[in-house]
């Protein structure tokens, strides 16, 4: 698209395409945050629930409130997005 912008400045929906690869590009890099959060917050979940087996803890309130600390301080929630 950006080909199509620099070859036809004069064209009247001009405007319309920058809003439009504008709104694409936003949309975009909120994908890929949302993807890495994701990857994140799965990590996590599997290295508590490893650390938990390995451990041999049973306290289920326990593991989920490491959970919640360790996603806590990463700045991810616990609800999926």
């Amino acid at each position: 698209m950006r080909f199509w912008q620099e070859r036809h400045k004069a064209h009247p929906d001009y405007e319309l395409v920058e809003s439009w690869i504008q709104q694409k590009e936003k949309q975009m890099m909120e994908e890929i945050q949302t993807h890495k959060i994701r990857r994140k917050r799965e990590e996590i979940n599997l290295l508590v629930d490893k650390s938990a087996r390995e451990s041999g803890l049973r306290d289920r309130n326990l593991i989920e409130m490491v959970r919640a600390e360790t996603l806590k301080f990463y700045g991810i929630s616990q609800a999926e997005d």
